[in-house]
Order: structure tokens, then sequence, then C-alpha cells
């Protein structure tokens, strides 16, 4: 889903290694006088000491971009995946640099983005969790798109990506790119079977918040087959400075069933003349059931 949704969800050292290395040369003994040579007579001069090969110098300590992890703190707080050992393949599965760089950026004495970079990444099923220093969690910055695995049976519970416990998430994507691909075409929606059986097995949630406070979700996407269905927002209030306070962007091939928006209060922070109600609703594609009750944006 696009757009920007402020929510409020109570359920939802540096070591330097000296190395000393003498640069004397090796004693060496005067030569003895030869038999001829007489204490009374000049003695001849010593042939000329031949110089001793110089030790080989010590090796450099290691640098930072050899070292196994990132200088800490990084520059401006910046926590980036691939510096933890993240891979844009496509195939490497990738949860625990996901979780090093989580960790990292959650206890930095100051302010920390866990950043996302262009590419595809296999993660999960993950949790990132607080509180983190200070009852403030990390800006979380996705440029990328985060795959799931395609199999059912690689999730031991039945949510994807969760954040838990955390105050103040920022989680931004980039617009016109897929941040989150479930895959559930390659195995979940085969298996999808609620409309016809009450008794049905429950799928795989891409992502969910437990417990996060005043958080804000800002160009957040997924592919255009999610099926979005049953889905309450409830008791939320904030701001937004777009034209649309609430955006829902449902598939034409399989459309959003029963969206419901309930006590959600959200003042617009430019004023362009128009009323509260004009034009903060954007809904695109096709939608079974959708209502708003005590609502104003």
């Amino acid at each position: 889903m696009k757009g920007i949704l402020p929510f409020c969800l109570t359920t939802l050292a540096f070591h330097i290694a000296l190395f000393h290395v003498s640069n004397a040369l090796p004693r060496i003994q005067p030569p003895f006088p030869g038999p001829q040579a007489s204490f009374d007579s000049p003695a001849s001069a010593p042939s000329p000491i031949p110089s001793a090969k110089s030790p080989e110098p010590a090796p450099s300590p290691m640098s930072s971009a050899e070292s196994p992890g990132p200088a800490s703190p990084p520059p401006e707080g910046v926590f980036d995946i691939t510096q933890y050992g993240a891979i844009a393949d496509g195939k490497t599965e990738n949860s625990k640099a996901f979780l090093a760089t989580w960790e990292a950026a959650c206890r930095n004495a100051g302010n920390s983005t866990f950043y996302i970079p262009e590419g595809t990444y296999i993660v999960g099923p993950i949790s990132f969790s607080g509180p983190c220093y200070k009852n403030q969690s990390p800006e979380v910055k996705i440029e990328g798109t985060l795959v799931a695995p395609s199999s059912l049976n690689s999730f031991l519970n039945s949510e994807w990506i969760e954040y838990k416990n955390l105050n103040g998430l920022v989680l931004t994507g980039r617009t016109r790119v897929t941040n989150f691909d479930g895959q559930g075409a390659v195995e979940a929606w085969k298996q999808i079977s609620c409309w016809s059986s009450r008794e049905c097995k429950v799928l795989i949630t891409s992502l969910k918040f437990s417990n996060v406070s005043y958080g804000t979700l800002t160009n957040i996407s997924m592919p255009s087959l999610v099926k979005l269905s049953n889905i309450s927002v409830k008791n939320v209030s904030g701001t937004y400075n777009t034209n649309s306070a609430v955006t829902l962007l449902c598939s034409s091939n399989v459309p959003c069933e029963n969206i419901k928006i309930i006590d959600v209060n959200l003042n617009n922070t430019v004023s362009n003349g128009s009323t509260p109600r004009q034009g903060r609703l954007n809904l695109k594609g096709v939608i079974n059931g959708f209502q708003v009750d005590n609502s104003r944006f």
C-alpha cells in the first residue's frame, strides 16, 4: 500500500597494535690479527663490514575496510545491511545479517537508520524487536526489495516480518519499488480456501506490528496480486501533508474485500482551501465492501 499512514498501535578500540622492530645491525666481532700481524706495526684496516639484511617491516594494523564489520558507530548513524554481510542476489538467505544490523542500530547511542540499499534480498521470517536506546526506534529506510521464502514450511509462526515493542518507528520505502514480496503466488495462494470453508488454514501475515507506538509508514508497496481482505483500521490519529490521507491500492485481479476504517482522525497540515473530506481518500482497483465510520480526514 502506497501513501502515508501515520498510526499509533499499542498492540501492534579501535586498537592499534604497535610493532617494535630493532634496526640495530647484528653484533659482529672485529677480526683477529693475521698470523704475521705485529702489535708494533700499524694495523691493517679491517675489511668493510657487510651490510646486514634489514628485517622485514612489521605488518600494519588491519584497516576498518578489512575488519569483519563496520566501524562503530558508522557515519551519521547509518547502519547498512550490506556492511554486515547481506547479499542482494535474490538467492542468499540474509536473516543473520539483517538481525546483526538491527541490533547495532538499536543500541546505537544516537539517531540511527537501518538502511536497506537497492537489490533483492531473501530474508525471513524475522522479528525486529525493541525497546532500543532511550526507547527510540531506528528509522527504517528500504530502497530494495525483501523477498520471503517461497515454502510455507519455512514459517514457524504466522508472520513474515514483525516489528514489536518499539516507539517512534518510521518505515520509509521507495516510490514505484516493490518493498515486500511475500511470494504468495508460489504456494500460499493455492491453499486459500477461507471463502469456501470455515476451518480454512490461516496463511502468513507479511507485516505485523505489535506494541508499536507513534509510528509512520511511507511509500510501502507490495506486488499487485496481493489479496487484502477483512482489514480494520481503528483508533488512529495524527497528521498528514499529502493530497490523500488514506490511499488504498487494490488489485484488479484479486479485489480487496471488507475494508473498514473506524475512528480515524487525521489532520491535514497543508491548507489548500478544500473541505476536510474532499480528495482525502484515494481508492484504486476493485473493492468489495468498504466502510468508513466516525472518521475525519
